[in-house]
């Protein structure tokens, strides 16, 4: 798995601790919500993702260009 590091407006950042806390139920799934999130960005835009699957089994995306 990949990691990148992004910088956040502090309002987009809280947005995202208490967006993930209630939906989620714990703040560690912060990069699962990014993830999907632009998972939705990338088709609204026409952008392909071809699936993989890691090898903990988990569903993951990695985009073509």
């Amino acid at each position: 798995m990949s990691k990148t590091t992004l910088t956040l407006s502090e309002p987009v950042a809280q947005t995202l601790k208490v967006y993930t806390v209630q939906s989620k139920s714990s703040l560690r799934a912060q990069s699962e919500v990014v993830e999907e999130a632009l998972i939705e960005f990338f088709e609204r835009h026409g952008v392909k993702i071809d699936a993989l699957l890691s090898p903990e089994g988990l569903d993951r995306k990695t985009m073509v260009i």
